[in-house]
């Protein structure tokens, strides 16, 4: 049996009740959730710590999608570095790289549309995105026979109550025995552990890919660097279902949370990935055709 990790960490905002302004600010809040083998693990890990050194940092430095904003606006004042934006693009290209070779690597999405979702509790929205990914971390490695440590960053207050229902689901189940997961969940600090800071990446392009996706023309341009990462490599790792020469990404890969709050986002997105790695697929085939 196989031992997993699967970290799990956030981007974007929520609130039970919800200004106009605050859904303009936040229109979405998402989780990322990357799932791999430990000894895939190891090799991000090592890996990581080598591409920080190279830009003159030390291997404990940590580097969020949040620093590219700070650093275009010159904001560095709760930065633990000094990289230009230019070298933070540079340092994400290098990381996702590194993530796309990791044979085991997997990542699931979960989004809420804040302009869609009703006043739901906030740490019952949280709950219900963190369900949503222990069930795909359960059916993924359990298809590998594996078993799974599932990591969060911390949660703030929410925190131990929602240690506490994880740990309630995991030992009872919902519809879903949690056969291959530890029973509840494990929190460690985003500086010190580099599976959280690759899903914190992730969930912060697959954001800015939303955004482009919902923006006007005029705004695109403030997402288009998160939206190229996020189509020029993560896609690639994205969670899926291949059946009979198609991708399925929808559910498998890219979910709305709760039902209903981001249908729409979810399935373009979810298209726009298939429709990227189904022409992967043709290429490799030409490629082996012409071999």
């Amino acid at each position: 049996m196989e031992a997993y990790f699967a970290f799990t960490d956030e981007c974007g905002s929520y609130q039970k009740i919800r200004t106009e302004k605050f859904n303009k600010t936040h229109p979405f809040y998402v989780r990322a959730t990357a799932i791999m083998s430990v000894s895939d693990y190891l090799v991000l890990q090592n890996e990581m710590d080598k591409i920080k050194v190279s830009f003159g940092l030390q291997p404990d430095t940590e580097i969020k999608w949040s620093h590219f904003g700070s650093a275009l606006k010159g904001n560095y004042g709760k930065i633990p570095h000094r990289l230009t934006a230019a070298q933070l693009k540079d340092y994400y290209v290098q990381v996702l790289g590194l993530l796309i070779t990791l044979k085991s690597a997997m990542v699931y999405y979960t989004l809420t549309d804040n302009n869609e979702i009703r006043q739901v509790n906030e740490t019952a929205l949280l709950k219900m995105h963190l369900q949503n990914a222990y069930q795909r971390v359960q059916s993924t490695v359990s298809e590998h026979d594996g078993f799974a440590i599932v990591v969060a960053d911390d949660l703030n207050d929410k925190t131990k109550v929602l240690k506490e229902a994880i740990y309630d689901m995991t030992l009872a189940g919902d519809y879903v025995q949690y056969t291959n997961i530890k029973k509840g969940m494990y929190i460690d600090f985003s500086n010190q552990c580099p599976g959280l800071q690759i899903a914190d990446i992730c969930a912060g392009i697959f954001t800015a890919s939303a955004k482009y996706e919902r923006a006007s023309e005029k705004e695109k341009h403030k997402y288009e660097c998160g939206h190229e990462l996020f189509f020029d490599y993560a896609y690639k790792k994205t969670r899926c279902c291949f059946y009979n020469a198609d991708y399925d990404i929808y559910k498998f890969g890219v979910k709305e949370v709760p039902n209903g709050a981001g249908t729409a986002i979810a399935k373009t997105l979810a298209a726009d990935i298939a429709n990227k790695l189904s022409s992967d697929l043709w290429v490799e085939i030409h490629k082996a055709d012409v071999e």
